[in-house]
């Protein structure tokens, strides 16, 4: 999966996230955020901060939406910092992000 598509699902994520209730139970979107962060770290295998992140198990207590947003908006600001770091396919990917 390529950084554009993880920064579109990321802000898509976050965006619907920010209107749920704070109590609202997300364990089920867990796998998502997982598979993100899993493509994220194989495009980025040698960034440290993508590689202390990992992956949430659902099993772990509860997910709630603010949580998730947490999560979902550190992997997208991870990506656009790297984004920052590649030139002009940077502005390209920060451009997606702040158009969605």
């Amino acid at each position: 999966m390529t950084d554009e598509m993880i920064l579109r699902m990321a802000d898509e994520t976050v965006q619907i996230l920010s209107k749920a209730p704070w109590h609202l139970d997300c364990k089920h979107l867990l796998p998502t955020y997982n598979a993100m962060l899993v493509a994220a770290r194989d495009n980025h295998p040698d960034d440290s901060f993508l590689g202390a992140l990992v992956p949430i198990n659902p099993n772990n207590g509860d997910v709630n939406a603010p949580i998730l947003t947490v999560l979902f908006a550190q992997l997208r600001m991870a990506l656009e910092s790297l984004a920052g770091a590649n030139g002009s396919r940077g502005e390209e990917i920060r451009a997606l992000s702040v158009e969605h």
